[in-house]
């Protein structure tokens, strides 16, 4: 397993750095609180088409396509025989960490939308398309 530093590895560290100021700040601190891993920043226009192709995503143009990207991909995870598991059967650990990156965002005065809560109105049941890893910056 890659070694973690400050919560993340190294890997996730240069994926962060594709990623625009205020979302490597947020990750950063809500890593410190929760063993997350970055899965997407940045995303090339032919890796969305692709992705919305196959139905992963709703949107042709994304706010990943963005250099710094205003958009980013993270997930909870926990150790089991010294393996990173992303609990994707089970979203109680990804609400947890939805709450736990909206709230560090309102600390920070940073306006962000979850795709667990797309219309930030904590009613989780009225999502027609849930995106539980996805975060991206408003009005930017």
């Amino acid at each position: 397993m890659e070694r973690k530093l400050n919560g993340l590895s190294e890997k996730e560290r240069r994926k962060l750095i594709e990623a625009d100021e205020k979302l490597q700040l947020l990750v950063f601190e809500v890593s410190s609180q929760m063993d997350i891993i970055v899965i997407e920043t940045h995303r090339s226009v032919e890796r969305q088409t692709e992705l919305y192709a196959e139905g992963k995503t709703k949107v042709k143009h994304s706010k990943h396509n963005f250099k710094p990207s205003r958009a980013i991909d993270i997930a909870p995870y926990y150790k089991k025989n010294n393996k990173m598991v992303i609990p994707w059967e089970d979203h109680r650990p990804f609400y947890f960490l939805g709450g736990l990156m909206m709230r560090s965002a309102k600390l920070h005065n940073i306006k962000l939308r979850w795709g667990g809560d797309w219309d930030s109105d904590l009613d989780f049941a009225d999502q027609t398309f849930n995106d539980l890893v996805h975060y991206e910056l408003i009005g930017v």
